[in-house]
């Protein structure tokens, strides 16, 4: 029996990104398995509605049981090719609707799980901890399901408590509705129009203009789980980040507009190097359009002041992920700065929109090495991150990777409510 984690994942028609969308599965939903691809990295399950099983993959789910037993199914012999012709209009974007807002002073945020949760709660805990800012993920494909018909009820409850607590908030809006995906299926990648996404950002800017902070858009843009259909090229996201800056700008001039994270990968199949990817950006109009540049700054198992080049020369040893770039969360921090020095960008500054460190003595597949860090060296970590990016001068609002996620989810092992953590953070402000 699988066990899906995430707040929604893809049910493919074949064991890998390449097969195409055919169901989804929320979280928590229970997912029999009747076969394993040859290498165990997916499984294929049955699902409800499907006449034959789908793929998912064993990255993303959690194992109930043992694979004893289950066979190892080969993959179809002609998989349906991911669509990478898709593109938004050929209308040409105009040019910046605002000059970018470099005035940000450091704060100190962290992502807050309130989307039908308890959002009360949440800004009490935030206030509790002196921090001043708060992230909310919302997934445009829930906020309008169907076109136009946007539904305001959890962002405005949202936004009404985090601005009537004085706490900065940010939006981060990701995944697609179906409709806007038509030929494409599936939530994972930006609308075929990309128009249709900036219109969504417009109007939440222009409902909350002086309310909501800051806007980021999309995340992890890099990877393919988070751009399906689309070529993973810097180019395609400029012209979704182009057209979203001038409908927000439009609407609330003063709202800030942090560029979507990318986030540390190195390259594969799946992946785009993240500052290869960020000087890609740049190269097709990144100063113009953001006030903010996102980053996710990775720590995996090592602490925030090495970096990778310690390794390099042998002054550093770990038990785990430390033979490339992106695994330390100083050497990401300094390249992205470098590429923002070498566009002449310095006036403005990095967001460090997720960053974090997990500790779990039962991590999910993929994070084993959460069970080598503690709470109490989580808890150190986490502070000398904060204390380093408020020294550094060029980094704007860390937010923290969170709050409050259930303890029981893959995200749950990075949660800081109720752990040494949360205590430590309150110490460093001064609580």
């Amino acid at each position: 029996m699988a066990e899906v984690v995430s707040t929604r994942i893809n049910v493919r028609s074949g064991p890998g990104t390449n097969y195409r969308v055919v169901s989804s599965a929320s979280s928590g939903a229970r997912l029999p398995i009747v076969g394993q691809s040859q290498d165990g990295g997916w499984y294929q399950v049955t699902v409800d509605g499907l006449a034959d099983p789908g793929w998912v993959s064993g990255s993303i789910t959690k194992l109930q049981g043992t694979l004893g037993g289950v066979p190892k199914v080969d993959a179809p012999a002609a998989p349906e090719p991911i669509v990478t012709t898709a593109s938004a209009p050929a209308a040409p974007v105009g040019a910046p609707a605002a000059a970018p807002n470099t005035g940000t002073g450091f704060g100190y945020g962290v992502t807050v799980n309130t989307w039908q949760g308890d959002k009360q709660g949440a800004a009490d805990l935030i206030k509790r901890l002196g921090f001043n800012w708060a992230k909310q993920q919302v997934r445009w494909e829930y906020a309008e399901p169907s076109p136009g018909a946007i539904n305001w009820q959890e962002m405005d409850g949202i936004v009404d408590v985090m601005s009537g607590n004085g706490i900065n908030l940010m939006f981060s809006v990701v995944t697609s509705p179906p409709w806007s995906r038509p030929t494409l299926g599936g939530t994972g990648g930006p609308p075929e129009d990309f128009q249709l996404y900036a219109n969504f950002v417009g109007a939440i800017a222009g409902r909350y203009c002086g309310r909501l902070q800051a806007i980021e858009v999309w995340n992890e843009q890099n990877l393919r789980r988070e751009w399906e259909g689309f070529p993973l090229e810097p180019s395609s996201y400029m012209d979704l980040l182009k057209r979203s800056y001038n409908a927000i700008k439009g609407a609330c001039p003063a709202m800030l507009v942090i560029s979507g994270a990318t986030t540390p990968a190195g390259y594969s199949d799946v992946a785009f190097d993240d500052i290869d990817y960020l000087r890609g950006m740049y190269q097709n109009g990144l100063r113009g359009y953001s006030d903010g540049i996102g980053i996710h700054p990775s720590g995996f198992a090592n602490p925030p002041s090495v970096r990778f080049e310690d390794w390099q020369s042998g002054n550093y040893d770990a038990l785990s992920h430390v033979n490339h770039r992106s695994f330390y969360f100083l050497s990401t921090l300094e390249q992205s700065r470098r590429v923002m020095e070498e566009n002449g960008d310095s006036a403005k500054k990095l967001w460090p929109t997720e960053f974090g460190w997990g500790s779990t003595p039962s991590p999910f597949p993929g994070y084993e090495y959460e069970a080598r860090i503690g709470e109490g060296t989580q808890a150190q970590w986490i502070v000398q991150a904060f204390t380093t990016m408020r020294d550094s001068g060029y980094v704007a609002v860390p937010m923290l990777w969170n709050l409050n996620y259930p303890r029981d989810t893959e995200m749950g092992a990075f949660a800081i409510a109720g752990r040494p953590a949360f205590d430590a953070l309150r110490q460093m402000m001064g609580r």
